[in-house]
């Protein structure tokens, strides 16, 4: 097999369960893929300034997807290659919807975390880990006027969290009625709004294009619905043991979970032959 490029979700996939480590195992196996010439990418639902602590880990990594694909940085030209954000009008729009909402709201933009209002409680989301959330509430920039803070700049990804039903159904038909959106999510019972010209599997065909390789040459990794289109354009996808159903039917294999290496035991397997 000729593999030239490997994308790899972080969180559920790349990442330990602690989701802040990555297992020796794994670093090696990258590595060497590395040494091999195998572009090497991680694709993440997280946002640029949320990526730090894991692409220092990573130095050699020579692109990151971030915000589920709304945007791809090359680490090496330190410039974004690949930008497909929510059109303003339509972003305005949700925000004016989701903030007089009782629930958790997000929001991307250009690389950096913006919520409404003061510090709010993340600490019970989907069961994280408390380090983890931590450095997330670390890197929030909470504003008292989130649609003025924002206008003027390029939303990547609005996310809801934790809502109820009611207001579950108001933003899908909020959704429906915009156009030109989708949805996806990353953990448990939350709504991660983008583009829908975004989106990790078009960020992948993005970067593939720019490395003069095809889908015949990408390898991907993943564990959530987030990780679908770049699974499914990838020829040699795996989806974790961890992952969810959807995960799993959309990719073409199904490796260990990340609790047991299972990106490294693909890697060494398929790329590394040993």
């Amino acid at each position: 097999m000729s593999v030239k490029i490997i994308a790899s979700d972080l969180d559920g996939t790349l990442m330990a369960p602690d989701h802040e480590s990555i297992t020796e195992r794994t670093l090696n196996a990258l590595v060497k893929a590395h040494e091999m010439g195998v572009k090497l990418a991680i694709s993440t639902g997280r946002t640029l300034s949320h990526i730090k602590s894991v692409s220092d880990k990573l130095p050699f990594i020579d692109y990151i997807i971030y915000s589920n694909g709304a945007a791809a940085y090359d680490c090496k030209a330190e410039k974004t290659v690949f930008s497909r954000p929510i059109d303003r009008a339509k972003a305005a729009v949700l925000m004016e919807l989701i903030s007089p909402m009782d629930l958790f709201m997000n929001v991307y933009a250009e690389g950096k975390i913006y919520a409404p209002g003061q510090a709010a409680d993340y600490s019970d989301i989907a069961g994280l880990p408390k380090d983890f959330l931590e450095h997330f509430m670390q890197l929030v920039n909470f504003c008292g006027d989130l649609k003025g803070e924002l206008s003027g700049r390029d939303a990547e990804i609005i996310t809801a969290y934790y809502m109820s039903d009611g207001d579950r159904r108001k933003i899908l038909d909020k959704i429906r009625e915009l156009g030109g959106l989708t949805y996806v999510s990353s953990i448990m019972d939350n709504i991660e709004i983008m583009s829908d010209k975004a989106g990790k599997g078009a960020a992948l065909s993005a970067l593939c294009s720019i490395e003069g390789c095809t889908r015949e040459n990408a390898m991907a990794f993943g564990d959530a619905s987030n990780d679908c289109s770049m699974l499914e354009f990838a020829k040699y996808s795996f989806a974790m043991a961890n992952g969810d159903e959807a995960c799993k039917r959309s990719a073409a294999f199904v490796t260990a979970s990340n609790g047991e290496d299972g990106v490294a035991q693909a890697v060494e397997r398929l790329v590394l032959n040993l």
